[in-house]
Order: C-alpha cells, then structure tokens, then sequence
C-alpha cells in the first residue's frame, strides 16, 4: 500500500469531533464524562451513542454506547486515522464512474494543523453531499487562499484520444487515471508544496502511480475510502465541482440536459444526444471504452 510517513491521530476531543463531523456524523454533545464527552452521531438514516475519552497516554479512544455497528466503526476509523506529519498532498479524482462528461483530477496542498479548517470548511467525503454542497465548499476552499492546488482535466474528446493512446501501449482507464494523478501531484511538488507525504484515494496498485511520479517524489499512501483524510476530501470536492462544471458546459453547448452517473439517466441522454447529433457526437460527450456507448454505436468491442 506504500509508505505511511511519519503519521499521528487525532490528539485532542476536539480534533477527534472536527474528524466526526467532517465524516458527516454530525456529532451532537449529550453529556459531559471525566475525560470525555458521550456523543449521539447519525448519517444516513443509521444512529448511535458513543463515549469520546482523552488521555495524554493513550490519546483518543471511542466507545460505544448503542447504535448501528457500522456507524461505531466508522467512528472509531474517523477518529483513529492518521495524519501527516508536516504537509502533504491529498488526490483524488472525478468523472471516473460516469458516463457523461470528462475526468478530472485534483491534487491539494495541506500543513498539519490547517486540517481543522477544511473540516471547518465543510470537506468530507463529496459521495454524500448535495450538489450545493459540493459548490460551496469547493468555492470556500478555493478562495481560502490557503491551500495551493493543481486541477488535470481531459474532456471527453481528449480522454477518448488519451484512452486510445493507452490501449494500444496495452494499458487501460486506471493507467490514465494515473497519468493525471501524477501530472496534478508533480505539479504541486515541482511550484513549492513541502509535501512530506502523498496521500491518495486507491484505485490502482501504488506501483502503477508511482511509476508517473517525480523520482523525488515523497512517500506515498494510497487509502481505501481516502476522503477521511480532510486534504484528500477537499480535492474530491474541489474535483467533483469541476467535473460538473464541465458537464454543465456540455449540456449548453449541445443543447441537451447531461446528467452525471452512468445509469438510466444517462442512458437516456445519451440516446438523445444521439437523435440530434448522430453517433458522431459521442466522442465530444461520453467516454467511448463504456458499455452505454457500445450500445448505441453497435460497436461490440
């Protein structure tokens, strides 16, 4: 899984409440505890109470009172994950799963420390945010000034050229993906960042990233449901706002309503898009390589 750095919890109550709430937990205080708080938490449609302690051998640790178990163990992971020491880059991506529209990548610069401003910001994991939600943290971070980041965008047209390229060099979406992860994160290394480690969402092998990165680059870790890690939840959301900005731009241009996922909905769409462009349009508005344009075109490859 790649190097972990030099890493440490969360230290304090209130670190450990900033980590709950930017899981999107919302943490409501029920009581006070010696050393702790008892807490009630709820996130989709699931609830529980927990006890919340701190002591300086033991740092913070999560009990549970009742509840869901699944949001128990979410809990204690939001709690318990480790940060960087120092700064770091936090990447993740958007696009990937939908049909309609580009791929974006978004690689984010944080300090230790600056954590409890994105969590203050509202980053959390962008898969359980409303669209508005999405816009305003994504302009809130933005416009913070603090925390330096590089976007990597392919448009359709491009990504389908790029994908192309890819194949026949004997590779696939996840080495593209890559490739862009690599452009953002170096990017940010090369104009400054003191990253001292690379946090990023998984979805491949770290091999198959490290391989496109700087030969200096630091340590990197790539983290199954990475979004905990607040750097890395403020680049998803920061991606996602692009990804949909360029999907609004291409429902303008092309005068048909371009929705993001690739199910009925954009199944639907596409089929329109189609009934007035032709095929042809495809390759300006969809990612060919899914089976949704394979569909439509007859192409049985």
């Amino acid at each position: 899984m790649g190097s972990s750095g030099n890493r440490s919890a969360p230290g304090s109550l209130e670190e450990a409440l900033e980590a709950l709430d930017a899981a999107g937990m919302d943490p409501v205080k029920l009581r006070d505890l010696p050393y702790g708080l008892q807490l009630r938490l709820h996130r989709d449609g699931a609830s529980c109470r927990v006890n919340l302690y701190h002591s300086a051998k033991k740092g913070v640790s999560l009990v549970s009172v009742g509840g869901s178990p699944g949001l128990v163990e979410s809990a204690r992971e939001a709690v318990s994950e480790p940060l960087p020491e120092g700064a770091w880059i936090g990447s993740d991506e958007a696009g990937k799963g939908d049909f309609l529209g580009g791929l974006t990548v978004c690689a984010l610069c944080c300090r230790r420390g600056q954590e409890r401003i994105l969590r203050r910001l509202g980053a959390r994991d962008s898969k359980g945010m409303s669209r508005e939600a999405v816009r305003r943290v994504a302009l809130d971070v933005r416009e913070s000034g603090l925390f330096p980041y590089r976007l990597e965008v392919a448009e359709p047209r491009e990504y389908n050229a790029r994908m192309v390229e890819w194949k026949a060099r004997g590779g696939n979406s996840h080495d593209l993906l890559a490739s862009m992860h690599a452009r953002a994160i170096n990017s940010l290394l090369g104009e400054g960042c003191p990253a001292r480690e690379l946090v990023v969402d998984r979805f491949c092998r770290p091999s198959r990233l490290r391989r496109h990165l700087a030969d200096d680059a630091p340590p990197l870790t790539m983290l199954v449901r990475g979004e905990r890690n607040p750097a890395v939840a403020a680049a998803s959301i920061i991606a996602r706002q692009a990804y949909m900005d360029g999907l609004a731009n291409l429902s303008k241009e092309l005068a048909v309503d371009l929705p993001p996922g690739s199910g009925a909905a954009a199944d639907r769409a596409a089929e329109r898009l189609v009934a007035v462009h032709g095929t042809e349009v495809l390759a300006s508005a969809a990612k060919l390589h899914f089976r949704n344009a394979r569909s439509l075109t007859g192409d049985p490859s």
